[in-house]
């Protein structure tokens, strides 16, 4: 691809290090009618943040993921993380809802040394509490015994095609607005077992996949095989499912067909070459994306990371810092980066 150019090592690492000078910048308080998704820079892993629209001492925000294998360059390490989310859900009135879409370290490592001795609100889990560690266990449990929630699903479950109550998010402030569950525990193998949700806020949709593979894709859109058809499961906002990975079918030229984004964030670190530049052109080559402002972005391949300058709406955590979208729900969308010098907005 021809906008595509490689540089040395050295070269992308000392870009890197100056976009890290400002890294951890925190979201200022939204408005209140806007719901706000989050992308925390936390390297190699996930870490998302949902802030519904409502008042803020009646709305509980979503904690969707958190931890990591490694900072990289720019991102964020465990106390940082901490500090960072802590802030915005201090913001609220309500416990988070906390959701770990599966069983790998580098989605849920952080969540006990973020909510420390608080508690949930509820706790929704792809896979079951067996396939997480002893130390997550022990937390499961100290929630359990506190009167917290926990939520586990049958194989390929979808709420039967009905918005999830528990993890509604602006449910009855717009039309068209809730969270639905498109599929949990699609197959055996720990990142098909990854929640899939979407959420609708009127206008903006915003679908988190974790590490979802084939396997979830599959069950999705059998799940909801009308709305597939009809074109009404779009979204504007599509976590790229497994950081960009191009492996068990993650991010494959079905994922754009299905999803139609406008917008696509990837959550990877200077580790294991993610995103692929294949994912990137998978998502480039569909033409759904919206237009923004010139931003570096860099991919892995043939064991290498490249460095691009990106004008549409594809944006990385480890170029971009931690990226945040607003939106009114009446079709206003805002793109936010805190890198240094990097303009994240749209066109």
């Amino acid at each position: 691809m021809s906008r595509r150019v490689v540089y040395p090592g050295l070269a992308i690492h000392a870009v890197l290090f100056l976009l890290a000078l400002a890294a951890g910048a925190q979201p200022p308080v939204k408005n209140q009618n806007n719901i706000r998704v989050t992308f925390v820079n936390i390297g190699a892993g996930l870490c998302t943040v949902i802030e519904c629209p409502g008042l803020p001492a009646q709305t509980a925000p979503i904690l969707y993921d958190c931890g990591s294998s490694g900072r990289g360059d720019t991102g964020l390490d465990r106390a940082g993380t901490v500090q960072f989310v802590r802030t915005i859900l201090s913001r609220y009135g309500v416990a988070p809802r906390v959701v770990v879409s599966h069983p790998d370290g580098d989605h849920y490592n952080y969540i006990t040394s973020i909510m420390g001795n608080a508690n949930a609100s509820s706790i929704w889990l792809g896979a079951q509490t067996a396939d997480y560690n002893i130390t997550f266990q022990n937390w499961l449990m100290a929630q359990q015994q506190a009167g917290v929630a926990i939520n586990v699903f049958a194989q390929g479950a979808s709420n039967n095609g009905q918005p999830v109550g528990g993890l509604a998010c602006g449910a009855g402030l717009l039309p068209n607005s809730g969270t639905w569950l498109l599929t949990v525990n699609a197959g055996d193998d720990d990142n098909a077992k990854s929640m899939v949700l979407r959420l609708a806020y009127g206008q903006f949709q915003a679908t988190l996949t974790g590490d979802a593979t084939a396997e979830s894709l599959t069950s999705l859109m059998y799940n909801y095989r009308a709305n597939v058809a009809n074109g009404s499961i779009a979204t504007t906002l599509l976590g790229a499912p497994h950081h960009g990975s191009i492996t068990e079918g993650s991010n494959s030229f079905v994922w754009p067909q299905v999803f139609q984004p406008r917008i696509v964030v990837y959550s990877a670190g200077e580790r294991y070459y993610h995103p692929r530049c294949e994912a990137l052109d998978v998502y480039d080559d569909a033409g759904t994306l919206r237009n923004a402002q010139n931003h570096p972005l860099q991919c892995g391949d043939e064991g290498a990371y490249w460095l691009l300058d990106q004008a549409n709406a594809q944006y990385l955590t480890e170029s971009n810092g931690s990226v945040w979208v607003d939106a009114n729900g009446q079709g206003g969308v805002q793109v936010t980066c805190d890198a240094a010098n990097v303009n994240c907005n749209l066109n």
